[in-house]
């Protein structure tokens, strides 16, 4: 593990590493990096949708509650002029609901 300049932090780690038959990791960049990213946004038939991708940049844009590593991806995927939006409500997450939801509108529809 030296070799490999691996830093581990509670030796006793590595007792149980000795003992492991099989290692399952997940190695996708977010543990990497740390940093989640988007590569499309799809409509309901799986297609790229601008418009999908818009909706949740207004309610990424929107959202007061905590910071979320998705909403961080959508905002830096691609930016939208939301000049003409307005944010009329918000429900913040919560367990029970599992979901946290943004009301806006454009001009002509506020």
């Amino acid at each position: 593990m030296a070799e490999q300049q691996v830093i581990v932090k509670r030796l006793a780690s590595i007792e149980n590493f000795g003992s492991m038959n099989v290692l399952c990791s997940d190695k996708t960049g977010t543990l990497t990096e740390g940093v989640a990213s988007l590569q499309s946004a799809v409509d309901v038939n799986g297609r790229p949708s601008d418009k999908v991708l818009l909706y949740a940049y207004v309610n990424s844009s929107f959202e007061t509650g905590f910071v979320n590593p998705i909403d961080k991806a959508i905002r830096s995927h691609r930016t939208f002029d939301l000049g003409g939006w307005t944010k009329l409500d918000e429900i913040p997450y919560d367990f029970i609901r599992k979901r946290l939801t943004v009301l806006a509108g454009t001009g002509a529809s506020v």
